[in-house]
């Protein structure tokens, strides 16, 4: 058992521990907590912790503003940006590699406002020409080596 002591951005006097289970090391040398699996691999508990997330709405919106073209959304888990952007009136093309984040943000696009994707970000292979990319949150972090953020980096570009 591992235990991580992290402090209250709103109060430094405040803090707490968390435990949790580090199993061993993998043999490509990067170790995944189990928590890691169970965070991505429920949509809808997913969405129900970030679903509802919307004070970055308006920095996406306006950034895709300032572009011409579509948007590609990589690592869109459950659609919340692609799905606003598209409310926005942007084309949009947001692209997973987890089927079940794919299928869940597909059943919120009643209109078909978006062109959704399964596909691994590291081997991109979506069509067309995009005046912005957006790799929004988190979604960076998950791809755990440098060897893979560089793919993701390059396939998008």
């Amino acid at each position: 058992m591992t235990s991580t002591t992290i402090t209250s951005p709103t109060s430094p006097t405040s803090t707490e521990t968390l435990e949790h289970d580090v199993p061993e090391t993998p043999a490509d040398g990067v170790a995944v907590p189990e928590s890691f699996a169970d965070e991505f691999g429920d949509p809808a508990r997913y969405d129900l912790e970030y679903g509802t997330a919307g004070l970055d709405i308006p920095f996406y919106v306006a950034l895709a503003e300032q572009t011409e073209g579509p948007v590609l959304d990589v690592a869109t888990g459950t659609g919340r940006i692609a799905l606003a952007l598209a409310e926005a009136g942007h084309e949009v093309t947001a692209v997973d590699m987890s089927a079940a984040m794919v299928e869940f943000a597909v059943t919120k696009d009643a209109d078909e406002t978006v062109t959704w994707v399964e596909q691994d970000a590291r081997e991109l292979k979506v069509r067309g020409k995009f005046g912005l990319a957006l790799l929004a949150g988190n979604a960076l972090q998950q791809f755990l080596t440098n060897e893979d953020r560089t793919d993701v980096l390059k396939a998008i570009y």
